[in-house]
């Protein structure tokens, strides 16, 4: 704690010590009027001039300008999510038991309908209508990047896909083409599709890729709900998986409180932070243990997959249940610390940028990996400088001076 003290007595007495009154240079005269309308010009305006089209303004000035733009741009979608809240799930849980129990997951290529309200009478379709989905896909790592099968659930049905590798044992393509993806619905109707680190599944559906006149489909990610809430930085998730301690060890009273404030990122992280105490249970595949289950897709063949297909989609599906599930205990709290509909305006977009498939997307990526790897490496070395100086300055009763 002395430290502490000796950190911020250094820093109040280092300002003092340099204060020193001058004068600020404001935004050139075109600009403050074109922000501050109805604010005389202050003499402190920049001489030089601006010479750019600036955008009307919507609204009074630019807080509310930014308001209205991002209300008109989310106004609808916010009324789905909104409603995504509403979805039955225990009803939804009950017709996947009995899908399940009957073995009734149509083994055909391509999009099948299970309606709740007959779900032995599926129907074969191009695409879920739905304007609210909770999706899932999976893919065979064994296999390749291409989606093997995927699972949406609706307000009122289920739904199927399946790819035609999976169903007629075709071979894996040398160039895969928009055949190989996932059609999730018009393009030019407003739908919201929820999935945890639902990304990845839209790099596989096929109207991520029509850009050509606009398209109306909005991803929200749980995962990226979670986050900003809940998540750890990469040191913290180490400590974090460090103290599995009892509550006997020293400091184990603020490690618990701590633990139960945050979350690790997966699906079964994220809804045991909502849902602590309840189980979730999946179907088994024969006394295969759920860790087996968990991981058929990525250490199994395709044969393996076709021959548990039954389980398989069932597991998948429940996979959307905990989705759900966990949405419905993010979306009041996302709404409550984030009231601005601009982030949920930049929370739908970033999760709508165009996916380019050309040579040179490689090397961006590539590139992109190095700089936040340099760039976590360079703050992880700051931290821990800063945090032996801190100990350091404890142990001498020094008073302490940190640059950044």
């Amino acid at each position: 704690m002395r430290s502490l003290h000796a950190f911020r007595r250094f820093s109040v007495t280092s300002r003092r010590s340099n204060f020193e009154r001058k004068t600020i240079e404001t935004v050139c005269p075109r600009i403050h009027k074109y922000l501050f309308p109805h604010v005389s010009t202050p003499t402190t305006s920049s001489a030089t001039e601006y010479s750019g089209v600036l955008p009307p303004l919507v609204a009074e000035n630019v807080v509310d300008h930014f308001r209205v733009l991002a209300e008109r741009q989310t106004g609808n979608y916010r009324k789905l999510l909104e409603e995504a809240c509403r979805f039955n799930l225990a009803k939804a849980t009950e017709v996947l038991e009995y899908i399940d129990k009957n073995e009734f997951w149509r083994y055909s290529t391509g999009w099948t309908r299970y309606p709740f309200s007959n779900p032995s009478n599926p129907e074969t379709i191009e695409s879920p209508s739905d304007s609210i989905l909770f999706f899932d896909i999976e893919l065979v790592v064994r296999d390749g990047t291409l989606p093997t099968l995927a699972i949406a659930l609706g307000k009122d049905a289920w739904y199927g896909w399946c790819s035609d590798r999976l169903i007629n044992e075709t071979d894996y393509p040398e160039v895969p083409t928009q055949n190989h993806l996932i059609p999730i619905g018009d393009i030019g109707t407003e739908k919201i599709v929820i999935g945890h680190n639902v990304g990845f599944d839209r790099a596989r559906c096929l109207e991520a890729y029509q850009r050509q006149n606009g398209c109306k489909i909005r991803f929200m990610d749980t995962m990226s709900m979670s986050i900003p809430m809940f998540g750890m930085a990469d040191h913290q998730q180490a400590l974090f998986g460090m103290y599995d301690t009892d509550n006997n060890e020293p400091n184990s009273e603020w490690v618990n409180t701590w633990k139960d404030r945050v979350s690790k990122n997966s699906l079964l992280a994220v809804h045991n932070h909502f849902y602590p105490y309840k189980e979730v249970e999946k179907p088994k595949l024969d006394d295969e243990s759920k860790d087996k289950l968990r991981s058929a897709f990525v250490k199994e063949p395709i044969e393996a997959i076709r021959a548990k297909f039954q389980k398989l989609m069932t597991y998948c599906a429940t996979d959307n249940i905990l989705c759900a599930e966990i949405y419905y205990g993010l979306w009041p709290e996302f709404v409550k610390r984030f009231p601005h509909p601009a982030t949920l305006s930049g929370m739908l977009n970033m999760g709508n940028v165009y996916l380019p498939i050309n040579s040179y997307w490689k090397i961006f990526y590539e590139k992109n990996v190095q700089i936040c790897a340099e760039k976590k490496t360079l703050a992880t070395r700051r931290i821990v400088e800063a945090a032996r100086m801190l100990a350091g300055a404890e142990t001498s009763g020094k008073d302490l001076q940190i640059e950044f």
